[in-house]
C-alpha cells in the first residue's frame, strides 16, 4: 500500500504569498502585487488543483490513498476538502485549515470543520502568519487553538518556516501532551534552510526528536531545500536516511506534497526518489514509510 500523506487540492488560487494576496492567473502562474510565480506547472491551465485529477495521477502510480493538506498559500478550500472526502472517503481523508489568529472563533471553526469530517490542522508558517511574523508559535494569540487540539488529542501538522519556530516546537510538545505534531518536509526551512548551520541544527532536530515518541516526520519535498540538485536528489536523501537511522520507520511519512512539486519532479520520481533510492532498507520498514504508517495513523 502507498498514501501519499502530503498532497493539496484546490478550485482556485486565493491565498498570500509574501504578505500578499495570491491569485491564479492560469497555466500553472499566480500573481501577487507586482511579483508572478510559476506555482504549478502550465499544465493545470486554470491554476486549480482538482481532486479528480490527483485521483488520476493515484490511479497512474498506484497510490492507494491520500491525506489532503490544506494551505494558506493555495487558499481556505474546506469545503472543497469536505466534498473530496464525501465522494472518495475510502481514499481520502482531510485536514482543516482555519486561521488561527482569531482564537475562540478558530476553536469554533475548528469543531465545526471536524463535524464535518475534516481533523486535525494545518498550519504553514510562512503563509499562516502574514501580518504577525514576530508572535512565536506558541504565542498568547495561539492559546486557544493550542489548547482545543491538546483537549481533542488532533494530529497538527506543522510546517515551520523561522529559526525560532523549532525552539517553539520544543516548548509546545512539553506543553501539549495531547497533540500528536507532524513535522511536514523533515522541518523545511526552519531546519534545512539555513546552509551554514544546517547540520548543526539537524543534529539538534535529531535529539529532539530521540526524546518526542509522539512526533512524526514526513519527508515530501525535502528535496525544495536543495534547489541546485536535480534527481534523484542525493543530499536530500542524505538528510532522509539519518532520519530513519536515528528514529527508525514507524515516524516517518512518504508524501509529494502534490501539485507545486510536479514544478521540481514528476508524481512517479516523488514515490521513486524513495523506493528506488533506499532499497537496502527492510522491506516492512518500506512499507511502513510508503503507507503502512498512515494507514495506522488517519485511516484505521
Amino acid at each position: 500500500m502507498i498514501i501519499d500523506a502530503h498532497a493539496h487540492i484546490f478550485q482556485h488560487v486565493s491565498g498570500i504569498y509574501k504578505g500578499l494576496p495570491l491569485h491564479g492567473a492560469g497555466l500553472g502562474a499566480a500573481v501577487a502585487g507586482d511579483e508572478r510565480i510559476q506555482l504549478l506547472p502550465p499544465s493545470h491551465e486554470r491554476s486549480d488543483s482538482a481532486y479528480e485529477v490527483l485521483l488520476r495521477y493515484m490511479d497512474w502510480q498506484g497510490v492507494d490513498k491520500a491525506i489532503l493538506l490544506p494551505n494558506a498559500l493555495y487558499g481556505y478550500h474546506n469545503d472543497y476538502v469536505i466534498e473530496a472526502v464525501r465522494m472518495h472517503p475510502e481514499r481520502f481523508r482531510g485536514v482543516a485549515l482555519v486561521d488561527i489568529f482569531k482564537g475562540s472563533q478558530a476553536v469554533s471553526e475548528l469543531a465545526t470543520l471536524h463535524a464535518k469530517g475534516l481533523f486535525g490542522l494545518k498550519i504553514e508558517v510562512c503563509s499562516a502568519f502574514s501580518g504577525n511574523e514576530t508572535t512565536p508559535l506558541d504565542g498568547d494569540p495561539l492559546i486557544p487553538v493550542w489548547e482545543y487540539c491538546d483537549n481533542t488529542r488532533q494530529f497538527v501538522f506543522l510546517h515551520i518556516y523561522r529559526k525560532n519556530d523549532f525552539s517553539a516546537l520544543v516548548r509546545l510538545c512539553k506543553r501539549y501532551r495531547g497533540i500528536s505534531f507532524i513535522v511536514c518536509h523533515l522541518g523545511a526551512e526552519a531546519i534545512l534552510g539555513d546552509v551554514k548551520q544546517r547540520d548543526d541544527i539537524f543534529n539538534s532536530f535529531l535529539d529532539f526528536l530521540l526524546d518526542h515518541s509522539s512526533v512524526t516526520v514526513d519527508i515530501s519535498a525535502v528535496c525544495c531545500q536543495f534547489p541546485q540538485e536535480e534527481y534523484p536528489f542525493a543530499t536530500a536523501n542524505t538528510y532522509i536516511r539519518r532520519a530513519y537511522e536515528t528514529i527508525g520507520s514507524k515516524r516517518i511519512l512518504w508524501g509529494s506534497d502534490y501539485p507545486g512539486i510536479l514544478t521540481k519532479k514528476t508524481y512517479l520520481q516523488s514515490i521513486d526518489q524513495f523506493r528506488k533510492h533506499f532499497t537496502d532498507l527492510p522491506l516492512s520498514d518500506m512499507a511502513s514509510i510508503l503507507g503502512g504508517n498512515a494507514q495506522r495513523m488517519f485511516f484505521d
